[in-house]
């Protein structure tokens, strides 16, 4: 059901979902096609006892708490496949289950900063994918916290300027220390960050970890790197 034009508050009604309990897995992305300031009220999926990978769009100011979510015990992979939230909040995804292991994001355009623990009721969060998101990396960079163990980071385009305008190229951007604080604390295995308009970065950034030991893959590719002195 991806690729069409469902309503998330009018095209699901009552019990849609009911005779599927056995789907493991449920695509419904791509349909949001413009954000909207209302709330959005998402579709019962408890249902899905057997669910493991859920696509769906991101509202602007989703509703989650009578969708039970909470009931997907076997749900591990949760993506947002076009997004438009408002605000990165500590309240936003805590309805979630705790079973999840991988989030992404594609296509996002974000309103506000992110604030610190919005992805914290992800307690088994492994893997977390910005893709093409509409946000500076700094705010992108804080919502790692408080994870101190992951299996992959992957930031892909993710700036303000890939938004709106004639011209979609990412601002220049300097990595600080301070940027990467909580970064550095995570013991990560796979590091990717390509065509974030990284020009630089400073000492202490994006080469100082508390544990190496842990990497396997780093990919620093497509961005304006001019020496590697740091």
């Amino acid at each position: 059901m991806a690729d069409n034009m469902l309503d998330l508050n009018t095209s699901y009604v009552s019990e849609i979902f009911g005779p599927l309990k056995s789907l493991d897995r449920l695509y419904i992305s791509r349909n949001m096609q413009v954000g909207t300031d209302l709330p959005v009220y998402y579709p019962f999926f408890g249902y899905f006892r057997k669910l493991t990978i859920l696509e769906m769009d991101l509202a602007r100011k989703p509703v989650w708490n009578k969708c039970g979510l909470s009931k997907l015990k076997q749900l591990r992979t949760l993506s947002f496949n076009f997004c438009f939230l408002d605000k990165m909040t500590n309240r936003t995804f805590a309805f979630m289950p705790p079973s999840i292991e991988n989030v992404y994001f594609v296509g996002c355009k974000v309103r506000e900063l992110a604030e610190l623990n919005f992805l914290k009721p992800f307690h088994s969060l492994k893997i977390l994918r910005l893709f093409h998101v509409c946000m500076d990396i700094e705010s992108a960079l804080k919502i790692v916290y408080p994870f101190i163990k992951m299996q992959e980071l992957n930031f892909t385009e993710v700036n303000p300027g890939y938004c709106d305008g004639l011209i979609r190229a990412p601002y220049a951007v300097i990595i600080t220390a301070d940027m990467t604080k909580y970064l550095r604390k995570v013991c990560l295995r796979k590091l990717i960050l390509i065509r974030n308009g990284i020009v630089d970065f400073k000492p202490n950034s994006l080469l100082s970890y508390n544990h190496p030991e842990c990497f396997v893959t780093i990919i620093f590719s497509g961005d304006r790197f001019q020496q590697m002195l740091n």
